[in-house]
């Protein structure tokens, strides 16, 4: 039997790889425009996040609905006041904080199906990032947030991807946690 391709999953992937590499190409824009795109981002991929865990509902769906609300919630700070061109180093930073641990945690459920490496990477890159912002802000504000955060969506965007051209959901269908012999 051949596993399925979950199309969900693939989906999500490419739409956090697409924010990602748009966030890379593009990091030098001016706070305000940054601050805009990165909060719309977030609350994208957030709601793509939720989403996605609310049609799967597997055994770690939570961990994803939690990652989700919690990039929501930082998009709609920072689309509340936008001109704050400086106080998104901060959000940002934090954001990455608390969502690194949590996608190790999806990483670990994920593990051994295909994608949970790139999960692990994501979740390790998420935390590393976050804490470069922090340590560096203010400075890092203007330059670094487009092209950390941009990062962090590529790798969770292939880690989707893989996850779900392997057959499996990517948010923890206890049915999709064998993999065929």
């Amino acid at each position: 039997m051949e596993p399925r391709v979950r199309w969900s999953c693939v989906a999500v992937g490419i739409v956090l790889l697409l924010c990602g590499l748009g966030l890379v190409l593009v990091p030098a824009l001016a706070p305000t425009l940054t601050t805009m795109v990165v909060g719309g981002v977030l609350i994208l991929a957030g709601v793509v996040e939720v989403v996605g865990a609310a049609v799967e509902r597997g055994r770690a769906w939570g961990l994803s609905v939690l990652v989700g609300l919690v990039a929501i919630a930082a998009g709609g700070l920072l689309l509340a006041d936008p001109s704050r061109g400086l106080g998104i180093g901060v959000l940002i930073g934090g954001y990455m904080v608390l969502a690194g641990p949590l996608k190790l945690a999806l990483a670990v459920f994920w593990r051994p199906i295909p994608g949970w490496r790139w999960m692990l990477a994501n979740g390790f890159l998420t935390i590393a990032l976050g804490l470069i912002i922090l340590a560096g802000w203010p400075e890092t504000a203007r330059w670094a947030l487009g092209v950390f955060f941009g990062l962090d969506l590529l790798t969770a965007g292939v880690a989707l991807a893989v996850h779900g051209i392997g057959g499996v959901s990517a948010f923890g269908a206890p049915e999709d946690r064998m993999l065929p012999s």
